[in-house]
């Protein structure tokens, strides 16, 4: 494989999401050489898949800092509703639920 088709085809795979078959096609080549050629590629595949899916959170505001951020203030807004209630109603218990579900994800987010 050339260096011309296997930059080609990390793309078509990784940032296309293009099957084997579909590949092939496209770069009019045999879907069983690219099996080969998958299995020689694996760890720069996963590297570049990695790399495209980190970009892609960060380019859609998803990242791990943002993601953060947006469960810190979620929290406080329901700590602060939590903390007007009179404790005498029912949706008080799930908003507790809520409140201790979030706290678990953001402890799991750091």
């Amino acid at each position: 494989m050339t260096d011309q088709q296997k930059s080609e085809f990390i793309r078509l795979r990784i940032e296309e999401g293009l099957s084997l078959k579909t590949i092939a096609g496209k770069m009019g080549l045999d879907a069983l050489t690219l099996v080969g050629w998958e299995s020689e590629l694996e760890q720069e595949l996963k590297a570049r898949l990695t790399l495209y899916v980190d970009q892609r959170l960060h380019e859609g505001g998803a990242d791990a800092v943002k993601r953060v951020d947006y469960l810190l203030a979620t929290y406080k807004r329901l700590a602060a509703e939590l903390d007007t209630r009179d404790f005498s109603g029912l949706p008080t218990d799930k908003l507790y639920f809520i409140l201790n579900d979030l706290y678990e994800v953001i402890k799991k987010s750091v």
